[in-house]
């Protein structure tokens, strides 16, 4: 590529990544146009190229960061780069976070190392906080490069030390009591400052106890065991899809095996998970320079749909508040509606659920909306009366349903009607004393602030009895289907007070 197409595509092209180019042939080319622009490409360029040579680039190339920092910050309006929008709320984020540059590197590992827990939640079965606990990544960061990774099985806590676990929250005490929740539930409560330190308490119980090297795997344990948790990192799976196009065949491929490792194997064996946890441990280790490019350019999209929750113990509120500002965590406020929503069906098909919340006003004008979110900003409302409508439409397509029976095929195997029914293909029963049939169903929560009276809805409310919460109310509602290609709606009557 010439160097004007390589100019031109930073500037205006819809897929390229600056990270993908040979940056200090660009930086030559772009200074004959803007030295401000050419210099920025070269120091980044000289950040990355000492990264890849494994230096510490917090000591080696401290004043090349602080110019970086300074060009985003004082000088973004000389830039050529300011042309691109696709990095305009990137740039945006990089200076509105300068002022904090001692915290993050802190965080990033500078000089001590930084232990966190990176949750991989499956998209396919809603919980409240994305998905269902599918594994996590435990990561060690030190001088802002991974030194230890390794992925585990959710059910590993489970599985070695059953007993562990914590209480629900106190605002959900009306329902659960004093219940326990283990690892597999821990994100079931919808916020992650919640469910973070859920997850803390039960990393601790589970590694850092005195029975740890006696239930926990010595390879494991020699990495994981006896190291405080720093923070915990939500990502749901459909945000991984969207950094890596190809994962979402991976994904399928990998609920079919969950679904059907019996009949692959023969014999119900305990290990289901780890017969394919390293393959994935494989797969995302090769990929992770792919997934930093694609982060940079997917930044504005991923940002706008909610797709992170970092929640970190010891952050300063002001930099918590610009993690909020870009939707990069989800402490919950009074001018928010959230809506959470927990797969209460055998099948997991909830990737093909597209969900709307749409807020229109007493003559039925659209006045807010979002897509595929659980929470919706209502601080721009003025006191009226107005309408939510919670959409739910549930789609499996033939592509899938052909998809599955390759995977059929390919392993030689006739699935079952409990298999087809995990893996959406028909309506199933989730207990054995259930008796309705169901491809899909949800039992989801419904929490608003406290200036909003609810005046009506179109369904019955799971939980008749409202609670408060330290942030607002909320109640639970129930949908369900036994149909596909079909739209389950709920309408809710309010009042801004």
């Amino acid at each position: 590529m010439t160097g004007y197409h390589q100019f031109t595509s930073l500037l205006f092209g819809d897929k390229q990544d600056i990270i993908t180019k040979d940056l200090w042939t660009l930086a030559n080319y772009i200074s004959i146009y803007n030295a401000e622009t050419a210099n920025l490409v070269s120091d980044i360029n000289t950040i990355v190229q000492s990264y890849i040579n494994n230096e510490n680039i917090f000591e080696k190339q401290g004043d090349t960061l602080q110019r970086v920092r300074d060009t985003i910050t004082d000088k973004w309006d000389k830039l050529l780069l300011k042309e691109n929008v696709k990095y305009k709320q990137l740039f945006a984020f990089l200076s509105d976070i300068n002022q904090y540059k001692n915290e993050i590197f802190t965080y990033m590992g500078a000089n001590v190392p930084k232990n966190y827990l990176v949750i991989l939640q499956n998209s396919s079965e809603k919980r409240p906080n994305g998905g269902f606990f599918w594994s996590f990544a435990y990561v060690r960061i030190l001088h802002g490069r991974i030194r230890a990774l390794h992925m585990i099985d959710s059910y590993l806590g489970y599985k070695t030390m059953p007993w562990v676990s914590i209480t629900a929250p106190e605002r959900s005490r009306p329902i659960y009591q004093d219940q326990p929740f283990g690892w597999i539930a821990a994100n079931k409560f919808g916020f992650t400052n919640i469910d973070g330190d859920h997850l803390i308490q039960l990393y601790d119980k589970t590694f850092n106890s005195s029975q740890s090297s006696t239930y926990i795997p010595p390879e494991l344990c020699k990495d994981m065991c006896d190291r405080a948790i720093d923070g915990v990192i939500f990502v749901k799976t459909d945000v991984l899809k969207s950094l890596m196009p190809w994962l979402d065949k991976k994904t399928r491929e990998r609920q079919f095996m969950n679904a059907a490792i019996d009949l692959i194997r023969g014999d119900n064996l305990p290990n289901k998970k780890e017969y394919y946890l390293d393959d994935s441990k494989k797969f995302f280790a090769t990929q992770q320079n792919n997934l930093f490019k694609n982060l940079i350019s997917w930044f504005e999209n991923l940002t706008n749909n909610y797709s992170f929750g970092i929640y970190i113990p010891t952050i300063s509120p002001d930099f918590n508040t610009i993690l909020s500002k870009y939707h990069l965590t989800t402490i919950p406020n009074g001018s928010t509606i959230y809506s959470r929503d927990t797969n209460k069906s055998f099948n997991k098909i909830d990737e093909f659920v597209n969900k709307s919340l749409i807020i229109r006003n007493d003559i039925g004008d659209i006045i807010q909306e979002q897509h595929n979110n659980d929470q919706i900003d209502i601080s721009d409302l003025t006191p009226w009366t107005y309408t939510l409508t919670l959409e739910y439409d549930i789609t499996v397509p033939t592509q899938y349903k052909d998809f599955i029976s390759s995977l059929e095929k390919k392993n030689n195997i006739i699935l079952t009607d409990r298999e087809r029914g995990i893996l959406s293909l028909q309506p199933s029963t989730l207990f054995d004393n259930d008796s309705i049939p169901r491809l899909w169903a949800t039992r989801s929560q419904l929490y608003y602030p406290d200036n909003i009276e609810i005046t009506s809805t179109s369904w019955d409310l799971f939980t008749p009895i409202l609670f408060d919460t330290p942030f607002g109310k909320w109640f639970e509602y129930s949908l369900e289907t036994a149909q596909n290609n079909i739209r389950k709606t709920l309408i809710i009557e309010f009042t801004v007070l």
